[in-house]
């Protein structure tokens, strides 16, 4: 996205937390091009780089050891600093069971592994325009 008001290019970021570093990696390559990525390979790593540079969205997985995708979901959206950016979570479970538990936490989407490229650009594009709406 080019900023009209500056030359330089500037790109919403997005905080991706797995704890499975080749999903990271996946995440970047569907990701990299259009968006500044952050990454944390733990819950405990997300909640301390979400107060180094707050992200424009979260993509979150579910299960991880330590501070689970819930824990860390009901964190960022009881934070009044936090609660307004958008999370996607993502699991391997079941879909109705992942969404419910999700939505529970207070995500703002679900989205179930493998992820689809396309499914996932055009949630986390609607869910940055929506919160840059609001």
């Amino acid at each position: 996205m080019i900023d009209n008001d500056n030359s330089e290019a500037t790109y919403p970021s997005v905080l991706v937390v797995d704890d499975e570093p080749d999903n990271i990696s996946l995440m970047e390559a569907y990701l990299a091009l259009d968006y500044n990525i952050i990454t944390a390979y733990s819950g405990e790593q997300a909640l301390e780089k979400v107060q180094i540079e707050i992200p424009d969205l979260v993509l979150l997985d579910m299960m991880m050891p330590g501070i689970n995708g819930h824990e860390v979901c009901k964190t960022l959206k009881d934070d009044p600093q936090t609660c307004d950016i958008p999370i996607v979570m993502f699991s391997a479970l079941e879909k109705r069971e992942g969404h419910m538990k999700c939505m529970h936490a207070g995500a703002d989407a679900f989205l179930e592994k493998p992820i689809d490229a396309v499914q996932l650009a055009n949630t986390i594009r609607a869910l940055i325009e929506r919160s840059k709406n609001e």
